[in-house]
């Protein structure tokens, strides 16, 4: 009987002789699974010609990928003609026994999977996080995380010691001292970001761009914008200027300020 549909197992993308496969031939496999199901005759293909007008390719061609599947034992030759191995038994309505077996095995395999994802998981946050606490940048993190709370002549110190840092960085780091400040501080250097950071450096010295790291992370303002909005503010009002105020919107400057004169009393 001809078929508008047929079952298609979700197994058949772990099965290890489909994993074997090329992309194409894995393709044809389902094909045929198509047409078996459309000839109605319980998976019994029909003659290679007509398959192969089907396919839209040679005979030749049709007959070896025959060959490759049947070693495979996705199909198997007959005299009356090639048949897809157990069409006939998948596509037999399921009892309701065979469909809870089904289920449990499947959720047994859909189990075993999520325990392997988060083994892996594991294994490689615990590999990250010793790679993390035996590298350079976290001894530098450690120094720098101190001089926020600090004075700012302890924080020359820490900026001294992200040199010693530096000089052990990896290579291919162009401005190692800002570049492990900043992930030590502030969070991962994406491409984007480290090309960033590597025009602000050239723009105005590895040491501005250490401060200007240091004076974000006490706003607490951790972002690679505020640490240009510094630099910026620096460039044109002096290294180390605070964020100045409009003129005129300081009270001291109207009581007994420069502005006092103007006051009418």
């Amino acid at each position: 009987m001809k078929r508008y549909w047929i079952k298609l197992y979700l197994e058949i993308m772990d099965d290890h002789k489909m994993e074997q496969m090329p992309d194409k031939l894995w393709r044809r496999a389902v094909v045929l699974f198509l047409l078996a199901g459309e000839y109605g005759n319980d998976g019994l293909l029909r003659s290679e010609a007509e398959v192969a007008w089907r396919l839209r390719i040679t005979e030749a061609n049709l007959s070896r990928s025959l060959q490759t599947l049947a070693a495979f034992g996705i199909v198997h030759e007959t005299p009356a003609g090639w048949v897809v191995t157990h069409f006939q038994a998948r596509q037999a309505p399921s009892t309701s026994t065979e469909r809870g077996r089904d289920f449990r095995k499947r959720n047994a395999l859909e189990t075993k999977r999520f325990k392997e994802c988060n083994e892996n998981e594991t294994e490689n946050q615990t590999e990250n996080q010793t790679e993390v606490e035996h590298s350079p940048s976290a001894s530098a993190s450690a120094s720098v995380s101190d001089s926020v709370s600090d004075s700012d002549s302890l924080g020359d110190e820490v900026q001294e010691k992200g040199g010693v840092a530096s000089n052990a960085a990896p290579p291919g780091k162009p401005f190692p001292g800002a570049y492990d400040l900043y992930e030590a501080n502030i969070g991962v250097l994406t491409p984007m970001l480290a090309d960033a950071l590597a025009a602000d450096v050239a723009d105005y010295s590895d040491e501005w761009v250490c401060d200007a790291i240091r004076e974000a992370v006490k706003s607490n303002a951790r972002n690679l914008k505020y640490v240009e909005a510094i630099l910026k503010r620096w460039k044109q009002d002096g290294r180390g200027m605070s964020k100045r105020k409009k003129p005129g919107t300081d009270p001291q400057d109207y009581v007994g300020g420069k502005y006092a004169e103007f006051i009418v009393t």
